[in-house]
């Protein structure tokens, strides 16, 4: 690790900002990605409930269902609530 950072310190300002920005489209991109792993078992979860329980009744709760699964599959992959509320606006709630 100390290697890593001496060598980090020996790159230009540019360089160290590039890699700045390259991980940071790292990060960006690994947590759309767990937001649409997350939305996708929700949906897909509730979908099933709901087909389950029935057309009138079934849609609502399993709306719900994929909701509150989508939320705590969120939580497992370490985003916040304001990443949560943002992410899922009208939808979210507590």
């Amino acid at each position: 690790m100390a290697e890593t950072i001496v060598e980090y310190k020996k790159l230009s300002e540019d360089e160290q900002q590039y890699w700045r920005d390259f991980y940071e489209e790292i990060r960006k991109h690994d947590e759309a990605s767990a937001l649409g792993s997350a939305r996708r078992k929700g949906e897909a979860k509730g979908e099933a409930k709901g087909i389950a329980k029935g057309k009138s009744m079934g849609i609502a709760e399993g709306e719900i269902e994929e909701r509150n699964t989508i939320v705590e599959n969120m939580r497992k992959n370490g985003f916040t609530e304001d990443q949560i509320k943002t992410a899922l606006g009208d939808r979210y709630s507590d």
